[in-house]
């Protein structure tokens, strides 16, 4: 009993004896992720497929895609593990669209997280809104739009290169070209190619034309010829071929003049009648019932005569008739003063009188009278005798042929 509660009291004395403080647990490390900078972003070409991601981790690991919109084309694997060094396989579908996409992948160990974006390039594209344009013979503007993600060119075709043509110079970022289309004067239908290039693709836009109407159009209609003839130039702007013909045979076609399609070089020959004169020339194309004519008017030769170019009067004097002929205005004038024009003619006097005073002298004399008209001249001759002679009054002279 004694050596028991010896036993109890020492134990009693021995927990009472020091103030010593207990050890403290150390605290947990972080968990550490670590992703090499080399391999911080990676890419992926457009067609898909599979790339690789090394990191190491001090934890048990996850990984996963961020956005559920992202989870549809891109995958990782694994994606769990266990503490150490990782390698992760990021798999992708094509990328069919034309713009370039990402996806953000996240590891977690423990309560440290980081993450890394994985990027998957672009369709490449060139495409055009439209492969063909039509276009009225008149011509006007080829508008192309364009959609693109890569830099392009174009080049229209040789063989179009003479109707259709760029305004101005593009840069390579045009979304819209526009070319000019020059009218197409010929009856058949055209196309042109336009293409359009780039490293990746190209793209031909092809413009079809119309055929214009047929046409004839003359330049003048209407000309007016000298009575001594020369040679006209005819204008026809035609897209159809035609037949010409002349409803007169002084009017003729110049054949020693250079030959065009479009101009006519047409002989007039000279007028050798008192009368103007008229004719036209047809331009005729049966297949498309088309015509066109010109109406040719030539003046008339002048003309100015007189019956009679001499008269022979009493010398107690008296009138004189003279029947004049002419289609031109003329003038009337004496180099004498005993000759004497008794009215003043109209342009369509056809007889012209005249009195002749009484001759006081003693011998014939004479005195004339000229009809002019430009460079027209009649000359008709007055003889008037002296008092003591004898004759038959006014004398009758031979008719002047007409």
């Amino acid at each position: 009993m004694l050596a028991s509660l010896f036993m109890f009291g020492c134990i009693g004395c021995s927990s009472g004896g020091s103030d010593e403080p207990a050890p403290t647990p150390k605290p947990e490390e972080q968990p550490k992720i670590e992703i090499p900078s080399s391999q911080a972003n990676p890419v992926i070409a457009q067609e898909g497929g599979q790339s690789t991601l090394s990191f190491t981790t001090t934890a048990n690991w996850t990984a996963s895609v961020a956005s559920t919109r992202a989870a549809g084309w891109c995958t990782v694997s694994p994606t769990s593990g266990s503490a150490g060094s990782v390698t992760l396989t990021i798999t992708t579908t094509a990328n069919d669209t034309y713009d370039e996409r990402n996806a953000t992948i996240t590891l977690k160990a423990g309560s440290t997280s980081k993450s890394f974006t994985v990027k998957q390039k672009q369709r490449d594209a060139l495409m055009v809104t439209s492969n063909k344009i039509e276009l009225t013979a008149d011509g006007g503007e080829a508008k192309v739009e364009i959609k693109a993600n890569v830099a392009f060119n174009y080049e229209i075709a040789q063989e179009a290169k003479g109707w259709i043509s760029a305004p101005n110079t593009r840069g390579l970022t045009t979304t819209s070209l526009k070319f000019h289309v020059a009218e197409n004067e010929e009856m058949s239908k055209r196309e042109g190619k336009i293409t359009i290039k780039s490293d990746i693709a190209t793209e031909t836009v092809t413009i079809y034309q119309e055929g214009a109407k047929p046409t004839m159009v003359l330049s003048q209609n209407e000309y007016t010829v000298a009575s001594q003839g020369e040679t006209i130039q005819i204008e026809l702007k035609s897209n159809v071929d035609y037949d010409m013909s002349f409803s007169a045979n002084w009017l003729s076609e110049a054949t020693t003049r250079a030959i065009s399609t479009h101009t006519h070089y047409i002989q007039v020959s000279p007028n050798e009648a008192y009368d103007p004169r008229t004719a036209e020339i047809s331009f005729i194309n049966k297949a498309n019932n088309l015509e066109e004519k010109v109406k040719i008017t030539q003046q008339q030769k002048e003309g100015l005569f007189t019956d009679k170019d001499s008269y022979e009067v009493k010398g107690e004097g008296g009138e004189i008739a003279i029947e004049v002929k002419a289609n031109v205005s003329y003038t009337v004038s004496t180099d004498v003063d005993w000759i004497q024009s008794v009215t003043t003619r109209g342009l369509n006097s056809e007889t012209l009188r005249f009195t002749i005073s009484a001759n006081s002298g003693t011998t014939s004399r004479k005195g004339t009278i000229t009809l002019t008209a430009g460079q027209l001249t009649q000359t008709i001759t007055v003889t008037q005798l002296a008092p003591e002679q004898t004759g038959g009054g006014i004398d009758d002279m031979p008719d002047n042929p007409w």
